[in-house]
């Protein structure tokens, strides 16, 4: 299962949700499409493209065209928190990966809070959630997301979108090596490869930089 994915800023979409991480280096490159929630979207947008970006996400297969046809959708969150939400947010009937998607453009911590407190009028006035799926929410899930009030998903936390300066493709190979193998957070990761630079300019190839990372982190 793909549960973090790190590349740098290809493309956002707002409007319909879509993020494009490019992968590799400008000659050999793979591009992966992510849908993200508005509030995603919101500190992506604030970026530059080629800029380096973590996603927490989530794989699923869909169905589309013929019977029994299936195409991959993957979901991308900017903390971890906010991706276990959204598995939380599927296991309702009648809430599925997109509905969950289109609730996500407020807070995960309040919509967390309106569920914990049975706060129908508040869900009721999230997009594509009537009477009927604001008492199924309640109903299953109060209780159960008590973890997500807390609204605990600040730039400390890992995971969150990185917001730094472009990175040349070596070293954005490094740093999702890092974030992505390592479970580093994405700015302690980025600090890190900041001083390996530093101290070992001579560091050119993805081997000899991690090399140097290793040596400045001890």
């Amino acid at each position: 299962m793909l549960v973090t994915l790190t590349g740098t800023l290809e493309h956002l979409d707002p409007g319909s949700g879509l993020c494009w991480i490019g992968l590799g280096s400008p000659t050999s490159r793979v591009v992966m499409e992510a849908h993200v929630p508005a509030s995603t979207a919101a500190q992506i947008a604030s970026l530059a493209t080629d800029a380096v970006v973590t996603l927490h996400t989530h794989l699923e297969f869909a169905p589309q065209g013929p019977v029994g046809a299936l195409r991959p959708r993957l979901y991308g969150f900017s903390h971890p928190l906010d991706r276990q939400f959204f598995l939380k947010l599927i296991t309702v009937k009648g809430v599925g990966a997109s509905v969950a998607l289109d609730m996500m453009a407020a807070p995960t911590a309040a919509i967390a809070a309106a569920i914990q407190t049975g706060d129908e009028a508040y869900l009721k006035k999230l997009p594509r959630i009537g009477a009927s799926k604001a008492k199924l929410l309640v109903a299953e899930l109060k209780g159960k997301v008590a973890v997500f009030e807390s609204g605990d998903t600040g730039p400390a936390r890992p995971g969150r979108v990185i917001d730094a300066a472009p990175l040349d493709p070596i070293g954005a190979s490094v740093l999702a090596i890092l974030t992505a193998q390592l479970d580093l957070d994405g700015k302690e990761a980025r600090t890190l490869l900041d001083r390996a630079r530093a101290a070992h300019p001579d560091a050119t190839e993805v081997e000899t930089l991690l090399t140097a990372v290793f040596a400045v982190r001890g």
